[in-house]
């Protein structure tokens, strides 16, 4: 009998979804560099979480506490290094992509999983989060494990993993309701105790554990504090829009799963998919504030789902022209979202060096830093210059809510008794509070300025220390 020819190495699908992660890992090598972000905060808390600080006790954190433990081990182990700072968010959505192709593989088929994988490591969304830490990098992981678990009927570790999840991103709660229901909808009672033992254990310990450590400063930051937030029906208006118009190749599919749900066997993977999705588009609709870093909760399902309305209409092609039309669709997708994305990567805090070593050479000895968040961190960083009172979320959010008073905080301030550098945006953020405007003409004099492309001017201003009293 004559043996058959062996496959080439392109047709082999396994081979394929490595070249894909590889080809997502090549275009991360252009994001190793200070950003203009919130990444910063994120990176400051790590540092004095190293250095022994409690969140929500000593300093204001609105997320909950295990998204900053990886940067804390870090600053432990090797100080402040942007490699390895930067790598957690990379290396978390690689992971985050392996499971989406895992759990797509074991629901349907290999072409539907390397397409699913494909719109999710090269949409807009996927490619520009991953550069910089925003809270959702390990929230999202920990999401797709535990929908890969509850898929597997490990309720327990599927509710440990949702817990995780919880304990690094609240908004997580929305796939951990809706697997919960899933199971009480299918009558799998005993699933759904193990499910809700697994979550509670975990995420009732870290909360337990926080609120013993923090008292109400837990429960302020974590959930009062984002149910306070003033609304903004306008940006809320058009947020969806620009995330749905940055990657339409990720999106338009969608318009194909009703598909999914015709004959007489419906697609029960595709149908629990769509329903997280709808869960998650109403959960966003109705938040007073939205970001478009949110919707990276929803992406991967999205992408699942996508990929599966997809191959509901090609997936009966030949093969080769299968492979064809898909490495088409791919070169077009990479045509849509890779020059955006290139283009916000050459765009990076370029002052970062020449205003921190001028405040360095510059500002006296015991001053402290303060001011706009996506700066002030990463100058004390550099500096080696504490942040004043350790206040390094200084969104504008967290003072229009109430949840910090603006007045209290100046005070403390000037409490301090020591110089303080303050750092503000020009037009946005902090300075368009009447009160931190009043704070300046008192207290400050200029002390640098500095301009970053797309972000505009910002002032730097040394603020002389007060006796109290």
């Amino acid at each position: 009998m004559a043996r058959g020819r062996k496959k080439p190495v392109w047709r082999n699908n396994r081979i394929v979804f490595i070249g894909i992660l590889a080809g997502f890992l090549l275009l991360k090598t252009v994001s190793f560099h200070y950003s203009l972000t919130d990444e910063d905060v994120y990176f400051y808390m790590g540092k004095i979480l190293a250095d022994g600080k409690v969140p929500y006790r000593d300093f204001f954190f609105a997320h909950p506490p295990l998204g900053i433990i990886p940067n804390a081990v870090i600053f432990s182990l090797f100080g402040f290094n942007l490699v390895l700072l930067k790598s957690v968010t990379i290396v978390s959505y690689a992971i985050s992509g392996c499971l989406l192709y895992r759990i797509v593989l074991k629901s349907a088929d290999e072409k539907t999983a390397l397409l699913a994988s494909a719109l999710f490591f090269f949409s807009f969304s996927t490619l520009t989060l991953s550069s910089y830490q925003c809270g959702m990098e390990l929230t999202v992981l920990f999401m797709l494990a535990g929908f890969d678990l509850h898929l597997t009927k490990k309720h327990f570790a599927s509710g440990l993993a949702l817990g995780l999840g919880a304990a690094t991103g609240m908004y997580s709660l929305v796939l951990a309701g809706c697997l919960g229901l899933h199971l009480l909808w299918a009558r799998r009672f005993r699933g759904a105790a193990l499910y809700s033992l697994g979550f509670v254990l975990f995420m009732g310990a870290v909360s337990g554990f926080f609120y013993m450590l923090a008292g109400d400063e837990y429960l302020r930051d974590v959930f009062f504090y984002h149910v306070a937030k003033p609304g903004a029906p306008v940006h809320n208006s058009e947020v969806p829009l620009q995330v749905i118009g940055s990657d339409p190749q990720m999106f338009i599919p969608l318009l194909g799963v009703p598909l999914l749900a015709r004959g007489r066997k419906k697609d029960g993977f595709a149908v629990l998919t769509a329903y997280i999705v709808l869960a998650y588009a109403l959960f966003l609709l109705s938040l007073n504030v939205m970001f478009d870093y949110y919707f990276m909760l929803m992406i991967p399902f999205v992408c699942m789902l996508s990929a599966k309305s997809v191959m509901a209409v090609a997936g009966r092609c030949d093969g080769s022209l299968f492979r064809a039309a898909a490495a088409s669709a791919v070169l077009l997708s990479l045509y849509w979202v890779l020059p955006p994305y290139l283009l916000q990567e050459s765009v990076h805090f370029e002052n970062a060096a020449a205003v921190s070593d001028y405040i360095t050479a510059n500002a006296p000895s015991d001053a402290l830093i303060y001011g706009d968040a996506k700066v002030a961190p990463l100058m004390s960083i550099l500096t080696g210059r504490g942040i004043a009172l350790e206040e390094t979320d200084t969104s504008i959010m967290r003072f229009m809510s109430k949840t910090t008073g603006i007045d209290v905080m100046l005070s403390r301030l000037r409490g301090t008794g020591r110089p303080i550098v303050l750092i503000l945006h020009s037009k946005y953020g902090i300075w368009t509070l009447p009160d931190v405007r009043e704070y300046v003409r008192n207290d400050c004099r200029p002390f640098v300025s500095f301009n970053e492309r797309a972000y505009g001017e910002y002032n730097v201003f040394l603020c002389q220390k007060r006796k109290v009293g």
